[in-house]
């Protein structure tokens, strides 16, 4: 968030509730953000996981 300039708020976290999830975080994240109602129609959500090393998944969706 610090790279890309944004404010942290505009990122889901949930290790602080649950500790770490693996690649479960993805999914609890997204659906703790909508139940909050924090995601609107029209708006991007990024999801972005690592793994072991240096392996990287992002995928981009307009809601």
């Amino acid at each position: 968030m610090d790279k890309l300039k944004l404010d942290f708020s505009k990122a889901a976290t949930i290790m602080h509730y649950y500790g770490y999830t693996g690649s479960a975080c993805i999914p609890m994240a997204f659906d703790q953000w909508m139940k909050a109602q924090k995601v609107k129609s029209g708006e991007y959500v990024m999801f972005i996981g690592s793994g072991g090393g240096l392996a990287f998944g992002i995928a981009l969706f307009k809601m």
